[in-house]
């Protein structure tokens, strides 16, 4: 028998050394789901719910038990996932999401106890598991690690030829790789859309400076090998296992009438952005999933925290920069308040394709329109170029922002369920983001049109502006509340990684 996981607890995430079947873990982790605390989040929910979750549990505990509890699983996750789409994802209560959590991983082990099974059964098993991470956040006591656990005991038992072959092809192609094998800088390329440079220090300083800096080569292959390892497919499929689905913006920017959102295979999403699954995979990529996929607009993994949902890749950064130690307790003269998680840290993954941008040119790579984050960031570009444009803080009032929506009240107001207005979807929720197109008019020569329709902009923004092309390596040291705005470049793939402080 295989031995228990080995948990990686240096960066705070399960790493499996050794994942267990996933029938020997229904005991144990059905075991460890009973609700008995009555400080317990779970608690929050009516008392109905609480005794169907326990009893349900304690079904999966006989395993001489010929009651199937996975109707009332059923019932229960989709209680919790309609309380969850109901109001706003910010007043949402956090009972739900945990029991979304908590169903969610007691249905897939009733569904593995159960006997026969569908061939392929087990990929809807992950992906349940996969949505509890991207719309739950695994929330709860070690619920992230209890996830980590059934993915892997699931990919192993029911799935193990193609996590042999995953991992097989990474060995061959990692033990290749040495600190030179990450992908060639391309020439230095200039600055088109600010008549300013961000400054880029010799040195990197001690403590950040109150103005965004960016320090070339911070990260090299041989402390963060993340560098020369995630342009190979077999690697990241093997540090993710087969079945794995992220959630993905379709679309150039998400200003646009076209953008979208959608729940993709891993793998389907890898070769939509160039890479090469040549020989990872068996016959056709979930080609139902590929039909809902436009083939003609850019798919873009954004502000997702993938190194959670795949905790393997975390080993792959190495450690965190210093600077997510250094955030003061004030900023500009205002009381700085970091992330509220425990860590007081948040990490977001970025992974898309630069379309073959390059410079001037105004279509191709994936937009992050102009906006503002709050808190102190250290971006990381990992692989492939970004160009990055910022603008001070106080030019707030000259961005134009799109307005707050509002209900009769004055209170702010998400939109109706009916509402097939586009423009009113993206001002209820980009309230913190400008309708100036900052990657359509290189150095203004675009002619009138746009200066007329913001003037404001290109009278006190544009002169304060300043521009950067992100390389493997480049961290950008940003405080909070600048105005910027992001765009992959050059061929290939584009992997970068936020951390606020």
């Amino acid at each position: 028998m295989a031995r228990s996981p080995e948990w990686n607890t240096d960066n705070g995430r399960a790493d499996a050394v050794d994942a267990r079947p996933a029938t020997f873990l229904i005991p144990s982790l059905a075991r460890r789901l009973v609700h008995n605390h009555p400080d317990d989040t779970l608690h929050r929910c009516p008392p109905s719910v609480l005794v169907l979750l326990n009893a349900s549990l304690v079904a999966l505990l006989d395993e001489q038990a010929a009651d199937d509890p996975s109707d009332a699983l059923i019932t229960l996750r989709h209680l919790a996932h309609q309380k969850i789409n109901a109001p706003p994802f910010h007043a949402v209560q956090p009972q739900w999401l945990r029991l979304y959590t908590d169903a969610t991983l007691a249905l897939v082990l009733a569904r593995v106890r159960r006997i026969p099974r569908r061939v392929d059964e087990w990929r809807t098993w992950v992906r349940w598991l996969d949505m509890v991470i991207i719309v739950a956040g695994a929330v709860g006591p070690q619920r992230d690690e209890y996830v980590a656990e059934v993915i892997q005991g699931v990919q192993r038992e029911f799935a193990g030829k193609e996590v042999e072959r995953y991992e097989r092809m990474a060995r061959d192609t990692d033990a290749d790789a040495d600190d030179d094998d990450a992908p060639p800088l391309v020439p230095p390329l200039s600055i088109h859309y600010a008549p300013l440079a961000i400054p880029t220090p010799s040195q990197p300083p001690f403590t950040p400076p109150p103005y965004p800096i960016v320090l070339r080569r911070y990260a090299d292959p041989s402390h963060c090998p993340a560098l020369r390892l995630w342009h190979r497919a077999a690697h990241l499929l093997a540090r993710a296992g087969p079945g794995r689905v992220v959630p993905v913006e379709i679309g150039t920017s998400y200003t646009d009438a076209q953008w979208g959102q959608r729940i993709v295979p891993f793998e389907v999403f890898l070769q939509r952005i160039g890479y090469d699954l040549t020989g990872l995979c068996d016959g056709p990529l979930s080609a139902a999933a590929d039909e809902e996929i436009p083939t003609d607009q850019p798919l873009y993994l954004a502000q997702h925290d993938l190194l959670a949902q795949f905790p393997r890749l975390r080993e792959d950064i190495g450690a965190w920069p210093d600077y997510i130690y250094t955030a003061p307790a004030t900023h500009n003269g205002e009381t700085y308040v970091p992330p509220g998680n425990e860590e007081r840290l948040v990490v977001n993954v970025w992974v898309g394709n630069g379309g073959g941008t390059h410079g001037e040119s105004v279509t191709g790579g994936v937009v992050s329109p102009a906006h503002t984050d709050p808190y102190f960031n250290c971006y990381l570009q990992i692989l492939g170029t970004k160009r990055v444009w910022l603008a001070p803080p106080h030019v707030a009032d000259a961005m134009d922002a799109f307005p707050e929506r509002t209900d009769d009240d004055g209170a702010c107001a998400a939109p109706d369920d009916d509402d097939d207005d586009d423009d009113d979807l993206v001002t209820s929720y980009t309230t913190n983001t400008s309708r100036v197109p900052i990657f359509v008019n290189p150095d203004r020569r675009l002619g009138p049109t746009y200066e007329r329709r913001y003037k404001r902009f290109y009278e006190r923004a544009w002169p304060e502006s300043r521009e950067a092309v992100l390389q493997p390596g480049d961290m950008l040291l940003m405080p909070p509340k600048w105005w910027h705005a992001m765009r992959s470049e050059g061929d290939g793939v584009a992997w970068s990684l936020s951390m606020w402080y």
